[in-house]
């Protein structure tokens, strides 16, 4: 069995097309850890439970290494990673983008069929100039990507990770397997996604040295800032791994790579879409994503309401080339003179207070 180990919290929109790609390209159950959610993404995880596609877990006493690992930490003891062949760590934002072969599980790691742990790069993919939130397949709307060669800054080769559960590992990791067994270290076969073996990569880098980073093989699509307003939604929820990281105008700048066209996932969309239709066909499943997606929008809504996330709205579409249609343009104009005329009644105060 093949299960992917992660944890989330109001990604309730995007679950069901990244559940349906990953089961289309061969891993098997989802054991899946939320939080404090309030889209219905541990309602529809739930659902998911019921019908066979793993097991979902409410995180609760959260430790002080934070959401995401004490999930990790937790799931090392649960009973379905006991039963599984392969493990693997994906956020709702990773999407495993095979090139061997048919773009299978069974292609990556057919070809290096010795390995215990296959390393595998990141790949940013940037907004592309949406601006709005769809409710599209985000491996559709999003294709503009970081070139190949692109060394700064430095966190552009991450690197995810599929292992043997029978490695000599302790632990689940958010980007590879933790603590080796220091008697079977020269046991350990490491390579990465084109099979270039990689004896270094039983210590405990986060990131690929550009030397030897590519996506020949296979890579992570990463995709996250997807659009404007879910970047806001997304800001508002936090990060699962950090509580110090400012999701502000310097993280999307970042991240925001729309230098190349990188269409590769395409040729996966229609077994994701056959897998999706499958899951849609549920009506529990199918009423909570419709509410997901109303969530979303509503989140967005009440987030626009505030002058400062406005701002920062203003200043990420101003770095884009997107256009600004008439409809979100006639919605976006009221909320500017209101915040203009907050701050302008703030500042007579302000004034007149000095005076």
């Amino acid at each position: 069995m093949r299960l992917i180990v992660t944890a989330m919290k109001n990604e309730g929109p995007f679950i069901l097309e990244w559940a349906a790609y990953h089961l289309s390209i061969g891993f098997d159950q989802f054991l899946v850890y939320t939080n404090d959610c309030d889209d219905g993404t541990d309602a529809i995880w739930e659902r998911l439970a019921e019908l066979g596609h793993g097991a979902h877990v409410i995180s609760d006493k959260i430790k002080q290494r934070g959401i995401q690992k004490t999930a990790l930490m937790r799931a090392d003891d649960h009973p379905l990673t006991a039963q599984a062949e392969w493990l693997s760590c994906l956020d709702c934002d990773e999407f495993l983008n095979i090139k061997h072969g048919h773009g299978r599980l069974d292609d990556l790691l057919g070809h290096s069929p010795e390995a215990h742990l296959h390393i595998i790069s990141w790949r940013r993919f940037g907004a592309a100039g949406v601006i709005g939130y769809d409710d599209k397949p985000v491996t559709e709307q999003f294709t503009r990507a970081m070139p190949e060669n692109c060394p700064f800054p430095f966190h552009n080769y991450g690197l995810k990770s599929i292992w043997r559960a029978d490695a000599p590992y302790a632990r689940i990791g958010v980007h590879r397997p933790l603590d080796p067994d220091p008697a079977r270290l020269e046991d350990i076969k490491v390579v990465n996604a084109a099979g270039r073996e990689l004896p270094m990569y039983c210590d405990k880098r986060l990131w690929l040295l550009p030397e030897i980073a590519g996506f020949e093989g296979a890579q992570v699509n990463h995709y996250a800032l997807r659009s404007a307003q879910s970047f806001l939604v997304k800001r508002d929820r936090g990060l699962p791994n950090s509580k110090v990281t400012d999701l502000d105008l310097s993280y999307w700048a970042e991240r925001n790579f729309n230098t190349v066209e990188d269409v590769s996932i395409a040729r996966r969309q229609p077994e994701m879409q056959e897998k999706l239709a499958e899951l849609m066909a549920d009506p529990v499943l199918a009423d909570l994503h419709h509410k997901a997606t109303l969530a979303h929008r509503q989140k967005i809504s009440d987030l626009m309401q505030q002058p400062e996330t406005l701002k920062l709205f203003l200043q990420l579409i101003a770095t884009e080339t997107g256009v600004i249609s008439p409809g979100m343009a006639r919605r976006l104009n009221p909320l500017i003179a209101k915040s203009w005329e907050a701050d302008r009644a703030r500042k007579r105060a302000e004034r007149k207070g000095g005076a």
